[in-house]
């Protein structure tokens, strides 16, 4: 069975569409954090932002940029989210890799996600050398 997100792409489940190309389709989120909240999803099925080729990823970004300069546009907006939940862990809900365009305004009442406390500098240390060892 093909994911939700999947559906909506190939028309057969109905959303609100606010662009597409033959990359990539982004529609409105039916449970907005603000008005115009938006996903922008490719048109092929990956679960992870580490599964998609490079040229993909690029029609991808450019697409984000496209959406999220119209919502700020259409709502006249001073901020904006963009936000990736990947993996359940994360609060990835359907499995097809989407970002989140969300419309931000003064005292609207929308978390961000942020860390409790300030990591050391050893910490950090830590994490740059764990890090740096996994590039490819």
């Amino acid at each position: 069975m093909r994911c939700l997100f999947c559906r909506i792409v190939s028309g057969e489940t109905p959303s609100h569409m606010i662009y597409e190309d033959d990359a990539v389709v982004s529609f409105l989120d039916i449970l907005p954090a603000n008005p115009g909240h938006a996903l922008v999803v490719p048109r092929e099925h990956y679960e992870s932002v580490c599964e998609v080729p490079g040229p993909q990823m690029e029609r991808l970004a450019r697409a984000i940029q496209r959406v999220a300069a119209a919502i700020k546009a259409a709502y006249d907006l001073q901020g904006l989210n963009l936000l990736l939940n990947e993996g359940r862990v994360a609060g990835q809900l359907i499995p097809h890799l989407h970002f989140h365009v969300i419309p931000r305004h003064a005292n609207d009442g929308v978390a961000t996600p942020s860390g409790a406390a300030r990591a050391s500098g050893e910490e950090l240390r830590r994490a740059r050398e764990l890090i740096r060892g996994h590039f490819k």
